[in-house]
């Protein structure tokens, strides 16, 4: 593209970079408005209340290395975090949202990749998944032992 705008004037080229870098500040404005959408997605029910649930999650997520940043969503039984690998700059969003189901609590695990990672192994985000749900239980069986 700098080939093409050499010979004309300076003006004109002073233009085509403007409407260059507004047309990508668009494109990306509009990319960010878009709903995420979960690259990842389980849903479960585990054998116990959603408050010992809720307990072991937040254990789990304060005290697991991979999660930063945790937070509890404006919601009840809603955890927002970022999952990031060892040595890795960028984190991918986890969000673990948790249902009473009578004497169960149902519980769904998204994975939100940003735009230019979807094409990244899913296999990363399933471990990931996998990786929490381990913790999760074996949170749940010490608590279950403990009381």
């Amino acid at each position: 593209m700098i080939h093409l705008i050499t010979g004309l004037n300076s003006e004109t080229r002073l233009w085509i970079i403007v409407g260059t870098l507004l047309l990508f500040a668009g494109i990306g404005v509009r990319l960010r408005r878009r709903k995420p959408e979960p690259s990842v997605q389980l849903v479960d029910t585990l054998e116990s209340l959603p408050p010992t649930v809720a307990n072991a999650v937040r254990t789990v997520l304060m005290r697991c290395p991979p999660y930063e940043g945790t937070s509890r969503g404006k919601l009840d039984g809603i955890f927002q975090t970022t999952v990031r690998a060892p040595k890795s700059v960028l984190g991918t969003r986890m969000t673990v949202q948790l249902e009473a189901c009578g004497t169960k609590t149902n519980i769904t695990i998204r994975i939100y990749s940003e735009w230019f990672m979807r094409s990244r192994n899913l296999s990363v985000s399933h471990g990931h998944i996998h990786n929490f749900m381990m913790a999760l239980r074996e949170e749940l069986k010490d608590k279950l032992i403990e009381s």
